[in-house]
């Protein structure tokens, strides 16, 4: 068998921006003490009644935060080969990594009785330090997309197998040019190519194929059915010297953060994870009371004007209940303010249409300013619902939801929300409901107190603009 390394113009594109990363923290992180320096002592912003301090020794103590720095950065894999950045993880890195090293630094300091440091430097060096490496990060990232953008550094990419994943990893490659990795094509193992995917050859003739078109990066993505081909490709490619990765054929579990553990070592990974237990349960009970409590004291004017608009357009009642299935699904009153007359069921459940008829005069504007949902922060206050969450259904609905959906009850496993992450991307009233579903799930089990406060926005911004379904 003959082995095609993978062209060295792809190793040195990996090795760029790391040595960038890695000369522009050191610059950076020196620029940062020095700047310190300058504008803690001899600026004049600062009262200096010791007189002003020897830069010598301030530099030196800045050129050693750096080296520790960079240690801490590289030890926690830092400078690895990345085709993409992302704010929030450089964010957390950034602050993580920058407040070890100068704890490390301030630790061997305390015991330092040569030289007392000030405590203001060293606060302000923190936060210049950590500004200048964000704002390198950025620099550099966007001047990798730009490169991207115009073909250098591109690592072509090819996708092995033909599970369900193998269509959608092509669509985020092919969307996505900012990764530095343009799709090809699709090598077959014995089957047929997904529907649009251009066919490079089998695998039978792998080799070859990443010979004839510089394949740098193989994606396999077998079904299940086919795992026990997996081993035999593997090394294969291993010793073509390519990129390749493995998109497990998890398509029933697309909306799972998957967690990979180890315990004695043998390795584990998670496929169904709740994040919204403990403290977290604990974070966001206490966001809803605070937010749900403020809201009802400011909007209480607001709330009884509706009030009194709605029984001057209809008459009683004011306040519409209904009983829907939330967490566990334990059944609750939902409240809203009336905006369907109150003959508007007499067969039974029913969903809500555009231009519905059934609606009072006043319905169709509370609707789409969505102000007929504030009567819910009553049921956020008393725990049956929460602010953000799957938007609960109605019993008789639910029950035909859950016959032919699969995973639908597992939506149920946090309370219920006024809006969610389905909401937020448009996905309200007689919409997909499998699709909805998709999205509540995606919410139950990647929750955090940041996700909410996302969505939470989101919704805030849709109100404001208007940008809401009937």
């Amino acid at each position: 068998m003959s082995q095609h390394p993978r062209p060295l113009r792809t190793r040195k594109a990996d090795m760029l921006l790391p040595s960038l990363l890695l000369a522009g923290d050191l610059v950076a992180l020196i620029a940062a003490a020095v700047a310190t320096y300058a504008l803690r002592f001899t600026s004049g912003l600062f009262p200096t009644p010791l007189g002003v301090p020897a830069f010598r020794v301030y530099l030196i103590a800045g050129a050693a935060s750096a080296l520790v720095c960079l240690t801490v950065f590289y030890q926690r894999g830092h400078y690895a080969a990345r085709r993409r950045g992302d704010l929030r993880r450089d964010l957390g890195e950034l602050a993580g990594g920058l407040a070890l090293s100068l704890a490390l630094l301030l630790s061997f300091l305390f015991f330092w009785r040569g030289f007392s440091f000030s405590r203001s430097y060293v606060l302000t060096y923190a936060l210049l330090a950590f500004l200048l490496l964000v704002l390198l990060r950025r620099l550099l990232r966007l001047a990798q997309g730009m490169a991207f953008a115009r073909g250098h550094g591109v690592l072509n990419l090819a996708i092995l197998g033909a599970s369900p994943m193998a269509a959608p990893v092509w669509r985020l490659f092919a969307a996505h040019p900012g990764y530095g990795l343009r799709p090809l094509g699709f090598i077959a193992d014995g089957e047929a190519p997904p529907t649009g995917l251009p066919l490079l050859g089998e695998s039978v003739d792998l080799e070859a194929l990443v010979a004839r078109h510089e394949l740098d990066t193989v994606v396999v993505t077998l079904p299940f059915s086919r795992y026990d081909r997996f081993v035999e490709l593997a090394s294969r490619l291993s010793a073509l010297n390519v990129n390749s990765f493995l998109v497990p054929d998890l398509v029933g579990l697309l909306t799972t953060r998957l967690h990979h553990l180890e315990i004695e070592g043998l390795p584990f990974l998670a496929f169904r994870h709740l994040p919204l237990s403990g403290l977290g349960r604990v974070l966001k009970r206490s966001l809803d009371l605070t937010v749900a409590g403020l809201a009802l004291l400011l909007l209480s004017p607001l709330l009884a004007l509706i009030a009194l608009v709605v029984l001057i357009d209809d008459g009683r009642p004011i306040l519409y209940a209904q009983v829907r299935l939330g967490r566990d699904g334990r059944r609750f009153a939902i409240r809203k303010f009336r905006t369907m007359r109150r003959d508007a069921e007499p067969a039974g459940a029913a969903w809500s249409r555009p231009d519905d008829a059934r609606r009072t005069r006043l319905g169709g504007w509370l609707r789409a300013s969505s102000l007929d949902e504030l009567p819910q922060l009553w049921n956020v206050l008393t725990g049956a619902m929460s602010l953000v969450g799957p938007r609960p259904e109605r019993p008789e609905f639910v029950e035909d939801f859950a016959r032919s959906i699969p995973r639908y009850f597992e939506r149920h496993r946090v309370r219920s929300g006024i809006t969610g992450w389905a909401q937020v991307n448009g996905l309200r009233g007689d919409t997909p409901i499998e699709e909805r579903t998709r999205y509540d799930l995606f919410y139950v089990e990647n929750w955090s107190l940041a996700f909410d406060l996302k969505i939470l926005w989101l919704t805030l911004r849709a109100v404001l603009s208007r940008k809401n379904a009937y």
